[in-house]
């Protein structure tokens, strides 16, 4: 016992401790000294104060259990732990205490806490997020995404890439997301995407690649985040309509016309008519 990380926590029939393994009184946050003898009442405050009351009581009545509650430590700090208890008898079958077996849940707790705030978080972003797997099997896609394509979330963890098709797409997302797989590399893939019957729209697809060290086998990870550029593909296809028209205009004019900002004879033009470039004896 006093090797394990389990801790191990002797009561008497009153819940007054009689023992402690060094993992017990960690979890206690305390030396052993201040826990033998004590209460098991007073490393505990409000509902888990009551949940151990009515614990105690079940063990007196000879009854096993098993529940999770948070320890009190004198730095203020809680320790929430799952207790698997069971009454002691002695050899005469005359019941003398309980042990319990303690397991310290604290780390998965605030790892529980932080997933639930990096999905609250993923899934408040408009844009489509995605993350797949150095084998380019999803690990996660949020509310945007499952809009976007139209499936659900279920649909995709664990799924392939090429489990969701674009309906019109090209070669070019699937370098893309090699490059960034193989070579740890960003990438940026614009495009026309279109998912089964929706509608189809200009997208901006940004590639991320990180290792994700605590994952075991292949630890590359790509995050993809997808954003609909359609307003801004249509205010850059009027500019250049609305530049070709302006180009036929003035090349249609009978006077050379050029443009530039320049202040040296050295420095580029803007622009110029056919007849400009006719005078200045430059080929078109």
């Amino acid at each position: 016992m006093n090797s394990t990380r389990q801790g191990f926590w002797f009561l008497d029939n009153d819940g007054v401790t009689t023992d402690a393994n060094p993992a017990m009184c960690e979890l206690l946050g305390r030396p052993r000294d201040a826990v033998i003898g004590q209460s098991v009442f007073s490393f505990f405050d409000d509902a888990d104060l009551a949940l151990m009351r009515r614990e105690i009581a079940a063990r007196q009545h000879g009854v096993q259990g098993n529940y999770e509650i948070a320890i009190q430590r004198p730095d203020g700090t809680l320790r929430h732990c799952v207790n698997n208890a069971t009454p002691i008898r002695d050899a005469s079958g005359r019941q003398i205490g309980s042990v319990g077996i303690w397991t310290d849940l604290t780390t998965r707790r605030e790892n529980e806490v932080a997933l639930r705030t990096y999905e609250r978080v993923a899934n408040s972003i408009t844009d489509a997020v995605s993350a797949v797997n150095g084998d380019l099997r999803y690990l996660m896609v949020n509310d945007a995404w499952c809009r976007m394509t139209g499936l659900t979330r279920q649909d995709a963890i664990g799924g392939l890439t090429s489990y969701v098709p674009a309906v019109v797409s090209n070669e070019e997302r699937h370098i893309a997301l090699r490059e960034c797989t193989e070579l740890q590399q960003v990438r940026v893939v614009r495009d026309f995407l279109q998912f089964a019957d929706r509608p189809g729209f200009h997208a901006e697809t940004t590639y991320y690649p990180y290792v994700n060290a605590s994952a075991g086998g292949d630890a590359r990870v790509v995050v993809m985040i997808t954003r609909d550029v359609s307003a801004q593909e249509l205010a850059r296809q009027q500019l250049a309509e609305s530049a070709e028209y302006l180009q036929r205009t003035l090349n249609a004019t009978g006077d050379a016309i050029f443009a530039s900002e320049a202040v040296d004879p050295s420095e580029p033009v803007h622009f110029a008519n056919l007849q400009m470039l006719d005078m200045w004896g430059i080929p078109h």
